[in-house]
């Protein structure tokens, strides 16, 4: 048994190490196309992801949708992002002008291309994932043919957590872009989320917290003015209809997406405009890595020489991230931004118990074995139909980008991290078990653990951990699962397939995955 482990772990190796060394290639390649890309290419690139979020949010487009179209739109979103990432770094845009450009002579085929290539890069990356989780063979003088085994895999049951933990993220991600908030929905929540750090925000992002909201429902209206106009003179040919297909309608967008600097001063405060130019991408710090792990959800705003280009739907995806991000990097905001962070998740867990018939009974309630601190329960909820008890310990940390991105030395390392912590937990509710316990409770009672987002460590814990949503997922079981592995199955359903085999040979004819069914995989 150990040859065939020492057999799978050299091919898993030698597989590996060719798919990085193209990975590498490709992006250099990309990087080439980039670099000779101008605003009208940018801009293409930002119509084409405005035009697939319509389709996305679009109550009656979107339930046209199959399954596999969400998905293939969804992915495609993050190709045209890379995209525009790659010529924001490496193209010649920022010293072009509108003006002096003709926006029907667009190289379709320079986009195209660029798009492949971030498509290809894209699923190298996810294959990067099946590598790590399959059976894996490689044969042919330069390791060319790879034979991937994902049935064997899923047997072995650390390959398997990975599938299972990386499905968990996927589908945590979707759900959250089915749920986008409207802009005054999101300033609300912005609020909400910073009115007790309203000073650190001011002085980490440059900008006040009121003049910060103020300037998003400004970007917000005006964006929308624009596009209402452009939507009236572009549907004013008889029909009614717009077409997406069209030079002038692709003209007209791009139009509305781009400001003079004079635009921008009228339209925009002063300081909210100095804020947009801080947080201006920035191509000298943008490096490959950082590309693939959005750093232009970081910096959204496109800044070049005497002009700006504003996308919705870049920077509407980025705002909460941005501003949690920056406090959290600043040193003197990150400690009480943090503290302050702790205490509104809190409050984000009470509201979700309370539409399911929880009252809050106390916070922070501190255990003791006789003299000896072993940690407190950050929230104890109360059913007074159900006569039950929830503990809750919360944990309102973002996950590490190289475990959301599912790199596997990421997961086992955020794991260990964590496995000091999971053993404290343990230690709390054995103690709660005893009968000489320092907090009694009456009837029955569960401890959980609420994440953030999904815990690589839920799948191995004997405690339940759940992320917030899977938490509102939980709270409407009858009866609710008592593990995390009786949770996964029924709401993941990892056996069943959400698309066909037809769906899927289209997914990779169009290049957002790789490989294709084979039944001969090789000794």
């Amino acid at each position: 048994m150990s040859e065939q482990k020492d057999i799978d772990a050299r091919h898993r190796a030698r597989a590996l190490a060719k798919l990085r060394l193209e990975l590498a290639k490709d992006i250099e390649g990309a990087a080439r196309i980039a670099e000779s890309s101008g605003l009208s290419d940018l801009l293409r690139l930002c119509y084409l992801l405005r035009i697939g979020r319509i389709v996305l949010i679009a109550p009656t487009l979107r339930k046209k949708l199959s399954i596999s179209d969400v998905a293939q739109l969804e992915l495609r979103e993050e190709a045209l992002k890379y995209a525009i990432g790659l010529i924001a770094k490496h193209g010649t845009w920022r010293e072009d002008a509108f003006a002096s450009m003709l926006l029907d002579d667009v190289s379709s085929e320079r986009i195209d291309k660029l798009e492949y290539f971030a498509r290809h890069i894209n699923a190298k990356f996810e294959l990067e994932g099946a590598l790590q989780i399959g059976k894996v063979r490689v044969l042919g003088d330069r390791d060319q043919d790879c034979y991937i085994d994902l049935e064997s895999g899923f047997l072995d049951p650390q390959r398997s957590f990975y599938f299972h933990y990386g499905l968990r993220i996927e589908r945590s991600t979707s759900r959250s872009k089915e749920h986008a908030l409207p802009v005054p929905d999101l300033a609300r929540r912005f609020l909400e989320d910073y009115f007790d750090v309203s000073d650190l925000f001011e002085a980490q992002c440059g900008i006040s917290l009121e003049a910060f909201c103020r300037g998003l429902f400004e970007l917000d209206n005006v964006l929308r003015a624009r596009f209402q106009a452009v939507e009236t003179v572009l549907s004013n040919n008889g029909t009614r209809r717009i077409y997406p297909n069209e030079a002038r309608t692709f003209a007209a967008i791009s139009r509305a997406m781009y400001f003079t600097d004079d635009e921008l001063e009228s339209a925009f405060g002063a300081e909210f405009v100095s804020y947009l130019r801080i947080n201006a991408f920035d191509p000298s710090v943008a490096n490959a890595t950082e590309l693939r792990f959005h750093y232009l959800t970081r910096r959204p705003f496109l800044m070049g020489r005497g002009f700006a280009i504003l996308s919705p739907e870049l920077f509407l995806d980025s705002v909460l991230h941005n501003s949690h991000f920056a406090l959290l990097e600043g040193a003197d905001s990150k400690v009480p931004y943090m503290n302050a962070g702790a205490s509104r998740f809190l409050d984000r867990v009470a509201t979700l118990a309370a539409s399911h018939g929880y009252s809050e009974v106390e916070r922070e309630v501190f255990l003791k074995e006789g003299k000896r601190d072993i940690g407190d329960i950050d929230l104890v909820l109360f059913n007074k139909v159900k006569r039950h008890t929830l503990l809750i310990e919360c944990k309102n940390h973002s996950l590490p980008l190289d475990v959301y991105f599912r790199s596997v030395e990421g997961i086992d390392a955020h794991v260990a991290r964590n496995r000091s912590w999971e053993q404290k937990v343990e230690r709390r509710i054995s103690h709660l078990r005893t009968g000489s316990a320092s907090c009694t409770i009456d009837g029955l009672w569960d401890y959980i653990v609420v994440s953030l987002m999904p815990e690589p460590l839920s799948h191995l814990a004997n405690v339940l951990i759940l992320s917030l949503d899977e938490f509102e997922m939980w709270l409407s079981q009858d009866p609710r699962d008592k593990s995390f592995v009786q949770f996964f199955e029924h709401i993941y359903k990892p056996e069943e397939s959400n698309m066909s085999v037809e769906e899927m040979e289209r997914m990779q004819q169009e290049g957002f995955i790789l490989g294709r069914p084979s039944h001969d995989f090789p000794p």
